[in-house]
């Protein structure tokens, strides 16, 4: 099961406060509306959306590609603490906040260009890959490579999101490793 972000009509300052949404001609989704007003604001605010229940920590394809739409999440194990996957067609590892929740807070990011409806695949040649509008727009530069499928992206509880083939072999990695210490330190410096 993956994590999927369901737009909760809440946005996070120093407390938890509904959102108002404006009224508005165009035919954005709620989601869209919530991500404008956030990241339009001068203050530093964070989108708080629910995760899924028993989300997962890792996902594999073997015979047939697998793919992520924009807003579906692998989880971090144990402490559920970061989130990898598409938010708003950005590839990256995000934080949750502890709560069960995915933030639009990042600490890795694709070098691609954002485009809705993008779609992350998990290809069974060995290659990691971002689309948008069925054009790659960034890949993990991996294809047939490794020892043979399945080849699985995992994400650890450190936030180190890592492409492996069936031997355990690192294809490719984020290198986003965060020791629970620093964890704790950046936490409580953003409060």
């Amino acid at each position: 099961m993956l994590c999927s972000i369901v737009a909760a009509g809440l946005i996070v300052a120093t407390i938890v406060v509904p959102l108002k949404l404006p009224k508005t001609k165009t035919k954005k989704t709620i989601f869209q509306r919530i991500t404008t007003k956030a990241l339009s604001t001068s203050t530093t605010q964070t989108i708080v959306l629910p995760i899924k229940p028993g989300a997962t920590s890792s996902a594999c394809t073997s015979e047939e590609d697998r793919s992520f739409s924009d807003n579906e999440f692998i989880c971090s194990p144990s402490s559920k603490t970061f989130a990898a996957g598409l938010l708003e067609g950005q590839f990256g590892v995000y934080r949750t906040d502890g709560y069960g929740n995915v933030t639009s807070s990042s600490i890795w990011l694709a070098s691609q260009n954002p485009k809705l409806g993008s779609e992350l695949k998990l290809q069974s040649d060995g290659h990691l890959v971002v689309y948008g509008k069925g054009i790659a727009i960034w890949g993990s530069k991996t294809e047939n490579g490794g020892r043979g499928r399945p080849f699985c992206l995992e994400i650890a509880d450190t936030g180190n999101l890592q492409w492996i083939d069936a031997k355990k072999k690192v294809l490719w990695e984020t290198n986003t490793a965060i020791s629970q210490a620093t964890m704790i330190a950046k936490l409580s410096n953003e409060i």
